[in-house]
């Protein structure tokens, strides 16, 4: 449901997070401490805003499978600037405007950041459970009394068929049974869904039957937690779907390149195992489209999977999508480096000793890899910083099936498949049967040319500079220029004091040098 989020209702929430100094905050803590600690700081070692930002996006991406709107860079650079208007959509930028105010601009340190993750949360977990009030209203069962348990089953079923469907709003059984039918017919696992909610529900009861003396399993409280641990736990259900589709993909995949022509990406999608079918306008939109040989265009596998393409629910606030991949991997990084930036052989040290779902280890990386690196570290003075642009670039080079490529910013412009729909007035996403059966005869008559060496670009888009060590080496440069004019200075005086103690023979033979 569509809701305005103000302005109380988010100081409320943030106040009751900084009130309190939990469990859950402190797991939240150690959670995100190696990349807080690996993440460039300001002059007051802590994060500014566009890094804030980029390791809350990361946290949640990883943990629950969430994109929270308004967090995520849609095709910018994550210092963009970005609106501020209090709409749910930008309720992340609101909520930092918030915070800087408390810290007076200093920026964030752990305790803080672990804070902004709790409030965020908070809100998923509260606009899941007004939903679920506005189900109990609407079917007419009480909140006051233990209801029956077909009832509760009802609410529980209505709330994730809402959930799948934002589009619908379940007000009645008729509406309920309108959406499950729409599911049963367009969403192939729907099946395996509705296994999963009963399965997640009955761990959550026995979970509960042994830290609590009294339950009551169909009461308000239990409904409450079991739509909470849904929410957070729905991340899971779609990533088997994800590595189901990846797998797919890797069948076609055209010569290790982590990409599919899109002609084989048509034709797997035409056979009806997968929805390969997306509009090629929508997967440029996406950034999931390589265009380097326009003749034969190709999927990116890695930017395709992670893309709003994939998106299993979304609200006002957040989707569940896949779980990026490459998360794992940029984390173990930073938990061995603890720094912003590392030395070259350092970085490739580790990452050829770091497997992923389809690279063994440990490996000996290529020559090309290498040396891509060493530019990298030669572009920054010596050192690779682990959270820009080229070094992303560089991963998705080394495990091309698990990182996404990094487009540089304005040069696509992700949408979601309602905000397809909304601003090219189409009623779907999907390119028609038609021109997907032309693209692959076309194909078929034509050879495949197509490169098979990984586009590279010479464009740097750093997270946010390290200004701590930017000011530490600035400070350093003028300790030795300092140095320097005072050696500069003493010099002729050195000389002097030197020729005036000279023996006169050894005076007339340097004058006569000269």
């Amino acid at each position: 449901m569509q809701r305005m989020i103000t302005r109380q209702i988010i100081e409320s929430t943030l106040s009751a997070e900084l009130s309190m100094n939990s469990e859950r905050l402190q797991g939240m803590e150690n959670e995100l401490q190696p990349m807080y600690s690996a993440l460039p700081k300001n002059e007051q070692g802590t994060l500014e805003s566009a890094a804030v930002r980029y390791a809350l996006h990361r946290y949640f991406v990883q943990k629950h499978g969430w994109y929270i709107k308004g967090l995520e860079p849609s095709g910018e650079t994550w210092n963009a600037s970005a609106p501020t208007s209090v709409m749910a959509t930008r309720v992340p930028t609101f909520i930092l405007s918030l915070f800087e105010e408390r810290l007076h601009g200093k920026g964030m340190e752990l305790h803080d950041l672990a804070v902004f993750a709790a409030t965020l949360e908070d809100f998923v977990h509260n606009e899941a459970l007004a939903d679920t009030m506005d189900i109990y209203s609407a079917f007419g069962i009480p909140t006051t009394s233990t209801p029956k348990e077909r009832e509760v089953d009802r609410v529980i079923r209505a709330y994730v068929l809402q959930l799948l469907d934002q589009n619908n709003t379940i007000d009645s059984v008729s509406a309920m049974r309108m959406t499950e039918q729409y599911m049963r017919d367009d969403f192939p696992a729907w099946g395996d869904f509705q296994l999963w909610v009963m399965d997640v529900r009955h761990t959550i009861a026995w979970e509960r039957s042994r830290t609590k003396l009294q339950v009551d399993p169909f009461g308000l409280q239990s409904v409450s937690e079991d739509v909470k641990e849904l929410n957070d736990r729905l991340g899971t259900f779609q990533d088997i779907e994800c590595k189901t589709l990846k797998a797919g993909l890797m069948d076609i995949e055209y010569k290790n390149t982590g990409r599919v022509l899109l002609s084989d990406f048509y034709r797997e999608g035409l056979k009806g195992d997968f929805l390969f079918n997306e509009h090629i306008d929508f997967l440029r939109r996406l950034g999931a489209l390589d265009e380097i040989d326009p003749k034969h265009p190709s999927v990116i596998i890695a930017n395709y999977l992670s893309s709003q393409a994939n998106c299993l629910a979304s609200t006002t606030f957040h989707s569940v999508c896949c779980i990026d991949e490459c998360e794992r991997l940029l984390g173990n990084l930073e938990r061995s480096i603890s720094a912003p930036s590392a030395l070259p052989g350092q970085v490739a040290h580790l990452v050829a000793n770091l497997r992923s779902d389809t690279v063994d280890a440990p490996r000996n990386l290529t020559s090309s890899q290498l040396t891509r690196l060493a530019e990298i570290a030669d572009h920054h003075g010596g050192r690779v910083p682990l959270h820009g642009r080229l070094f992303a670039q560089w991963m998705h080079h080394v495990y091309p099936l698990e990182c996404h490529f990094p487009h540089a910013a304005g040069t696509a412009t992700p949408l979601t498949a309602d905000e397809w729909m909304d601003e090219f007035g189409a009623d779907q996403v999907e390119a028609p049967a038609h021109e997907r059966h032309s693209m692959v005869q076309a194909q078929e008559m034509t050879s495949h040319s197509k490169a098979e060496a990984l586009p590279w670009t010479n464009v740097e888009e750093l997270v946010v500079v390290d200004r701590q060590n930017a000011s530490s080496i600035g400070s350093l440069l003028r300790k030795l220029a300092a140095l320097v004019a005072i050696s500069a200075m003493l010099l002729p005086l050195t000389r002097a004091k030197g020729a005036a103690s000279m023996p006169a023979s050894r005076w007339s033979e340097k004058a006569h040098l000269v």
